[in-house]
């Protein structure tokens, strides 16, 4: 795979074409993530089609389906029949001159609009869920959304301008996952502090459940639910019930201890989790073995997005003018890259949803920063 030259559009795309039809074009797939950041799909597509497409058009319409909406008007796609390869009207395969591009459903909730109409007081407590249970639907749940995550869209010329007016709609699937992992941390500390009757005791007990299911996650390699669940314990409101974390058991205690200082490893190098190097030469074979080893694994997006927003921060997209930076591509190609790897390893999972707990996770209704707040100074007064 050639490396892109310092310059402008014509040269950065000619540069990510394999030669020929044989080359791996894996490093192709993973610049399809970054080139929004300095050109237009219709322009960069220009450029392409002046080079080997034969493999390059499908991987394109496959893996970055959003590029081609609204259609585009771009006269190099017209398609020019070749004389004498036109076969008679009687002969030719329906729709062979058309190519439409159709976006998945989405997935259908396993709430019926009655089963939507419980109240929250009508749910059951999380303890009626195993650990093992609850970690795999999590788990379940992050692997989908996580190998739905378009790379481009955590780009940091791209992120970083989600709280931008009119921008409300910006990166749907990295919108998704960040969604996902707020209501698993909102519901450890619902869970913890939502029922009024509960006593310190209680309290205690539902956290060391959630400690259990943390573990379960990080043997599962779902490094994104255990994060959650390990900072929603860490958090303010939870953290400050003293009379609450004396009653938790000494095991789970050091259980809690443990797990965090493994987080603050495995978030920053997910990949140690399924022995593959992020210096990997060759993402191809590391791509195979992910699929051969059938390890699952799930990162801490968060982590992915902060690398990338301090690398667009900490370099120009130009330099001299108008030369586009290829340095700073290539650094946000081995990032893309390496979500890729990890992507591969997130479809290896084979948990079937549990319809009990999936209604249970969709109905519970997490409490607000202020909520929170104002139930645990509730339950343990701040000292005066």
């Amino acid at each position: 795979m050639p490396i892109p030259q310092p310059g402008t559009r014509e040269p950065l795309a000619q540069s990510v074409v394999p030669v020929s039809q044989g080359e791996t074009i894996f490093s192709f797939t993973t610049f399809l993530a970054s080139y929004l950041g300095f050109a237009t799909t219709p322009q960069f597509l220009e450029q392409l089609l002046g080079s080997t497409l034969s493999s390059i058009s499908v991987t394109w319409t496959h893996q970055c389906t959003e590029d081609f909406y609204p259609p585009l008007n771009i006269p190099s796609l017209k398609l020019k029949p070749e004389p004498g390869l036109i076969p008679a009207p009687e002969e030719r395969p329906p729709s062979v001159m058309t190519l439409e591009l159709q976006l998945a459903p989405e997935a259908t909730s396993v709430c019926t609009e009655t089963e939507k109409s419980k109240t929250k007081e009508q749910l059951p407590s999380v303890m009626m869920f195993s650990p093992k249970l609850v970690a795999e639907q999590l788990t379940l749940k992050d692997s989908e959304l996580f190998c739905k995550v378009a790379p481009f869209e955590c780009l940091g010329s791209i992120w970083s301008q989600r709280n931008k007016k009119g921008k409300e709609n910006l990166a749907p699937t990295v919108r998704a996952t960040i969604s996902q992992f707020n209501k698993v941390a909102g519901c450890v500390i619902t869970t913890c502090l939502g029922d009024h009757s509960m006593n310190a005791q209680d309290r205690a007990k539902t956290m060391e459940h959630w400690i259990k299911v943390a573990r379960e996650c990080l043997g599962l390699g779902n490094f994104s639910s255990s994060h959650a669940i390990l900072s929603a314990l860490e958090s303010f409101p939870l953290h400050r019930l003293r009379k609450t974390w004396r009653a938790v058991s000494r095991k789970c205690s050091k259980h809690f201890k443990d797990l965090c200082g493994k987080d603050k490893v495995l978030i920053r190098d997910p990949l140690i989790k399924v022995g593959t190097s992020k210096l990997e030469k060759n993402p191809q074979r590391a791509q195979m073995r992910l699929r051969k080893q059938k390890k699952g694994v799930v990162p801490f997006l968060g982590t992915f997005l902060t690398d990338l927003q301090m690398l667009d921060a900490a370099m120009e997209e130009y330099v001299d003018g108008n030369v586009i930076n290829t340095k700073k591509k290539m650094k946000e190609v081995k990032v893309l890259q390496e979500m890729q790897l990890l992507q591969v390893a997130a479809s290896n999972y084979r948990f079937q949803h549990e319809q009990q707990f999936q209604m249970w996770f969709q109905l519970l209704e997490g409490l607000s920063e202020k909520e929170s707040y104002h139930l645990s100074c509730q339950l343990e007064p701040p000292s005066q």
